[in-house]
């Protein structure tokens, strides 16, 4: 199973990684909007992990832009807001599960594997 995760800290982002690459998942890190959009249409990942800061449209966009694919893929949201009201405007945006920053990384894993 191959899962892309866009984190914008770099801290974050290599923890994740290095979590997932533990549990013998194949993944693809970026902290790039662009680069995570072209990663979506070429290595057709099976899980899609995103941190968004929900006021950043670019974040957005790159769910957007890939529809097609993210409506198929499962996507993880994580974010520093835990308000209901954003957790439903990431909903809107093809989120299928989402963590509030700071996370356990099991419960990160958990939400993985049941999406799977």
């Amino acid at each position: 199973m191959k899962i892309l995760v866009v984190v914008n800290e770099s801290l974050l982002l290599k923890t994740i990684e290095l979590e997932l690459l533990e549990q013998g998942y194949q993944v693809v890190a970026t902290m790039d909007a662009q680069q995570a959009i072209h990663f979506l249409d070429t290595e057709k990942p099976d899980l899609v992990i995103c941190n968004l800061m929900l006021s950043n449209v670019n974040d957005f966009q790159m769910l957007s832009s890939s529809k097609d694919i993210t409506r198929k893929t499962p996507v993880i949201v994580l974010s520093q807001l835990d308000q209901q009201a954003n957790k439903d405007f990431a909903g809107s945006f093809g989120s299928d599960g989402y963590l509030t920053i700071p996370f356990e990384m099991i419960d990160l894993s958990n939400m993985a594997r049941s999406l799977l």
